[in-house]
């Protein structure tokens, strides 16, 4: 084995191994490739050639500040620094990362506004079905939820309100059908019956004549009518 190699450039050089070699004589040195250390024989086993310091570097760990020990990788004991791995209790500090599973909780408030989307579950419910859905079927309530009835009998086609059955007033001789300043055109009718607190009367066509039927006193007249030339009469509304 390799004592020295010589002395180079005014300085000292012992041998280069990439791990303890086998034996050795008591003080012997050699400088380890891998882990960039120098290394002694004492006689039985070759041990760190930096000696204890290294062990003091340990306590560096103790601080943050033993990261300013970082600068002093700047000179050789720079290798030391193979010591500042025992810093890997500096790894504790990873339960400060535990901290960053607190920002996890800043996540839990965004499922509040997944409770809003509960709320929107509610609309589902602001749905309804409508029954005999057919175009101009005026819409009417059923009295059950989520359900309305399309009325056949009841038709709007936006100019147009058919009606299949009786139309009738709230109350009667209180509501009217049109008004002083806005009158029907022409009302089409089979025969007229009038009503008040006063009278009852009917109106009924014949072919001929037009008769009137007193329905409180059970009698019936006939209107006097008077042909005259048709140019002579306002023109009628169709």
């Amino acid at each position: 084995m390799k004592i020295f190699d010589g002395i180079a450039s005014g300085s000292f050089q012992v041998p280069n191994y990439p791990s303890n070699p086998s034996g050795g004589l008591s003080g012997s040195l050699y400088y380890n490739t891998v882990d960039k250390n120098l290394y002694r024989y004492d006689g039985a086993s070759w041990v760190s050639g930096v000696g204890g310091s290294g062990s003091s570097g340990t306590s560096g760990t103790r601080g943050t500040s033993g990261t300013s020990g970082s600068s002093g990788t700047s000179g050789s004991s720079g290798s030391s620094g193979t010591s500042g791995s025992s810093g890997s209790s500096g790894t504790s500090g990873s339960s400060g990362s535990s901290g960053t599973r607190g920002t996890s909780g800043t996540s839990g408030s965004s499922g509040t506004s997944g409770s809003s989307g509960s709320a929107g579950t509610s609309g589902t419910s602001g749905a309804a079905t409508i029954n005999s859905n057919t175009d101009n079927y005026v819409i009417t309530a059923t009295g059950t939820a989520g359900l309305i009835q399309g009325e056949q009998n009841l038709q709007f086609n936006g100019s147009t309100l058919s009606v299949t059955g009786s139309i009738l007033p709230g109350a009667t001789t209180t509501y009217d059908l049109g008004s002083t300043s806005f009158r029907w055109n022409v009302v089409y009718t089979g025969d007229l019956s009038l009503k008040n607190e006063y009278g009852d009367w009917t109106i009924v066509e014949g072919e001929d004549d037009l008769f009137i039927y007193n329905n409180k006193k059970n009698k019936v007249y006939k209107f006097n009518l008077i042909e005259i030339p048709i140019d002579q009469a306002p023109s009628k509304k169709l």
